[in-house]
């Protein structure tokens, strides 16, 4: 039996820890985590999304998905409007400060990745990115 150590998901799990922790740093600066800054990226690409669209944008809960929007809207990143179609559902659209912030820390984000894959040639790059996208179709 191997060890979890040598398990894909250990593995992928460390990677994926080694690639945050570069923009960590930033990202507690301005107050929200990694995954707040995916939300926010999220909604900036589906502009409108609703709260239950972008749960499974993002592969989260539900709940947690309301936590985070609660949060980034309390920090006045992201706003709720009413879907005039669905009174219990809400679009969801980044404010003028979320939008700058998906904007002006997108070069951190893939600088955490850039660092993490120099260990690799390019042509092994995306052969990794290559399987990747294999596994996950």
């Amino acid at each position: 039996m191997p060890t979890l150590q040598e398990t894909v998901c250990f593995k992928l799990m460390v990677l994926r820890d080694a690639i945050h922790d570069h923009s960590k740093s930033r990202f507690q600066e301005i107050g929200i985590t990694y995954g707040n800054y995916v939300t926010m990226l999220l909604i900036h690409e589906h502009p409108g999304v609703t709260q239950a669209g972008l749960a499974e944008l993002n592969h989260k809960d539900r709940n947690v998905t309301g936590q985070t929007i609660d949060k980034l809207e309390k920090k006045q990143f992201v706003r709720r409007v009413r879907e005039a179609q669905d009174r219990w559902a809400y679009s969801l659209y980044l404010t003028d400060e979320g939008e700058r912030v998906v904007r002006d820390d997108w070069d951190t984000v893939v600088a955490g990745e850039r660092q993490v894959l120099q260990k690799l040639s390019a042509e092994e790059q995306a052969q990794f990115r290559g399987l990747l996208d294999q596994l996950l179709s």
